[in-house]
Formats: structure tokens, C-alpha cells, sequence
């Protein structure tokens, strides 16, 4: 936050005429950006629902609870239809990262399951880098041997419980849930082990193109939709769909290229 306030700062004072930016924060971002915003700094935001603001331009971003809620439908038809009813559940978060967004994906997880008496969350700790995340799954699996679940709220978190899982030789008896969507994971979705069930993606690269067309559109006095956020939708991909995963994945690769 305060290396986010300094590059502001040093954008107004050098006379920038606007910036396209993911701001670290929906509440300790907010002043700084108003006040930069005050002093002349077009602003276009991303990945951040501050509804409407007056200062901004726009702001485009995923819903970060319904990424969470999806996944956990997804989770939710799968202990539905393979578990009975019940599933005893362990969860990755980067809370100590960015608190506002790992909190709304886990509320939208844990929303999908709450009228679900047989499902318990057994374990919930802090792991969004693909390596700390296969140690802390690891740990979780050990520690909770009942585990049948593993649910991560990024995409390091949801590499990380499916490598685990599969290190434990928990194969074919624990699954995995994630949020994030991205050659990896869809390499994963994709794999032979049976591992990773389902990722809710976001769109990052539409999200970073309205964002950048939507600054150049107001300094040109063009943009007629100022001050409001405007949600681009995330997409789920099961292992149920392969023909839809693929079509992600071969979209993904082609915007990569570019």
C-alpha cells in the first residue's frame, strides 16, 4: 500500500495524464486514489469492486464472490453425486495477501455448501504460492486424514492441493476444487490422476483491455460510462466438460501469443 501511494504520488507530480490500475486494496486504496484522482490523474481501475465512485473512470473486475460460489456448486454436485452427502473439507486462502478478495471468494464457497449438514470445514490456513502450498496441504492432509476435500481460493493454492494430494498418494480418494483458471490448472483439469474436479476462471485479459480502451477513451472525451463498475464475467470448467476446457485453454493460449 505505501509503494502504491508513492508511484501515485510521483505520477501527479511528473504530469501524467492518467493510469490504468489493480489496486492493492478496496479500502486502503481508496483515499489515496480519490486524492490523486483530485489532483488531475485520470484514473481506470481493475480487479477491484468499489461500486460507484465519481473520480474514476471505470472499474472492471470479476465478482469475487460468485468465483468462490461457483466452485463451491461445483463441490457441492460433486458430494452430492460421489460422496452421499457428505465431505469433510480443507481450504486455502491468501488472506494475509489481499484480505478483501480471498474472504469474498471463501464466503461464496462456503455459501454453496452452507444447507449441507453432512459437509464440515476441518481446515482453513493461509497458502497462495504454488510451492508453500503443496508443504501446508501436505500438512493439512497428515493432520486431517478424514479430509475428502481440498479447496483453494487462487490459483498457486489450487496447483498446490493437487500436487499434494497426488504426493500423498491420495489419488482417487481425496479431490481438489480451485479458483483461478490458467494453463496450469487446466493442465491439470486435463490430467489422467482425477485429481483437480473443477476451477472458476476469471476473464483477466478482457478485464486488462476494457481497462486500458476505457483511460484512452476518456482522455480522448469518449467514455460515456463513468464512475461505475462493470463486472466481466468469470466462467466455470469441470472435468465434467472436457470439449469446454479445451476451448478455454486454446483461447488462452492464442491471447498469450499475442
Amino acid at each position: 500500500a505505501a509503494k502504491e501511494v508513492e508511484f501515485l504520488n510521483t505520477y501527479v507530480t511528473q504530469g501524467y495524464a492518467g493510469i490504468a490500475i489493480s489496486p492493492i486494496s478496496e479500502e486502503a486504496s481508496l483515499e489515496p486514489l480519490r486524492n490523486a484522482a483530485k489532483s488531475g490523474l485520470a484514473i481506470s481501475l481493475s480487479n477491484s469492486n468499489l461500486g460507484s465512485e465519481d473520480w474514476m473512470i471505470a472499474c472492471y473486475t470479476s465478482d469475487n464472490y460468485q468465483l468462490g460460489n461457483l466452485t463451491g456448486l461445483a463441490a457441492k454436485k460433486y458430494i452430492e453425486e460421489n460422496l452421499d452427502g457428505k465431505a469433510k473439507i480443507g481450504i486455502l486462502q491468501y488472506k494475509s495477501l489481499l484480505a478483501e478478495q480471498s474472504g469474498q471468494r471463501y464466503q461464496g464457497f462456503v455459501d454453496a455448501l452452507k444447507d449441507m449438514e453432512g459437509v464440515e470445514i476441518v481446515a482453513d490456513q493461509d497458502a497462495w504460492m504454488q510451492d508453500k502450498a503443496i508443504t501446508v496441504a501436505g500438512d493439512m492432509l497428515t493432520s486431517n486424514p478424514d479430509i475428502d476435500i481440498l479447496w483453494a481460493a487462487n490459483e498457486g493454492g489450487t496447483v498446490g492441493a493437487a500436487m499434494a494430494i497426488k504426493n500423498a498418494g491420495l489419488a482417487g480418494k481425496v479431490v481438489a476444487f480451485g479458483t483461478d483458471a490458467s494453463e496450469q490448472t487446466i493442465d491439470l483439469l486435463q490430467s489422467e490422476d482425477n485429481i483437480l474436479q473443477a476451477v472458476t476462471g476469471q476473464d483477466p485479459y478482457n478485464i486488462g483491455i476494457k481497462t486500458m480502451k476505457a483511460l484512452i477513451a476518456s482522455l480522448e472525451g469518449s467514455f460515456d460510462q463513468k464512475g461505475e463498475t462493470i463486472i466481466v464475467p468469470g466462467v466455470v470448467l469441470t472435468r465434467e466438460n472436457p470439449e469446454e476446457v479445451e476451448e478455454f485453454k486454446q483461447d488462452l493460449m492464442e491471447k498469450m501469443a499475442d
